[in-house]
């Protein structure tokens, strides 16, 4: 072996919790098109309303009680043909800074499709607040891409369902 080259130990990755959470992409029909419901997280970032996959609950249970927990609403009719996951790493510690664990967790969240009639909205405490936007304007306001695909999807699929654009 040559005399410059440097053997370094192979280092393990670090091992990461798991979570499951369950969402919902919450959408109301009006006469002036469709809009989504987006939340405003303390820790700085707008996504759509998700959480933990409780013990005994199915998860489209588990998006029902999100969206009732973070934004107050209740009355919701779920789409089963749209159901999609994303999955990433997150340090607990980030998001949750009354947290004292830097934890690494690798989190797949299961988002489905619902629609209401309910307009207010009463986010919870780990909310800043919570809005009715227009497609593109929910687009332009999502903090992560992939939620903003999520999104381009649930679009696609109300198009189709509809026999129409959503906008």
């Amino acid at each position: 072996m040559a005399k410059n080259v440097k053997i370094h130990k192979k280092i393990g990755k670090p091992k990461a919790d798991f979570e499951l959470s369950s969402g919902a992409l919450v959408f109301r029909r009006t006469s002036e098109g469709v809009f989504w419901l987006v939340l405003h997280y303390s820790a700085g970032h707008w996504d759509f309303p998700k959480g933990h996959v409780e013990k005994g609950e199915s998860l489209i249970e588990a998006a029902r009680r999100e969206v009732f927990e973070e934004a107050g609403i209740k009355d919701l009719k779920f789409y089963p043909e749209f159901k999609k996951s994303i999955q990433y790493f997150y340090n607990a510690a980030k998001y949750h800074p009354e947290s004292q664990e830097k934890k690494l967790t690798f989190k797949k969240v299961v988002f489905h499709l619902a629609e209401t009639s309910e307009k207010e909205i009463i986010t919870s405490f780990e909310h800043l607040e919570g809005k009715w936007l227009k497609t593109e304007e929910a687009e332009k306001t999502l903090t992560f891409k992939n939620a903003r695909t999520i999104l381009q999807e649930a679009t696609g699929f109300l198009s189709q369902s509809f026999c129409g654009k959503i906008e």
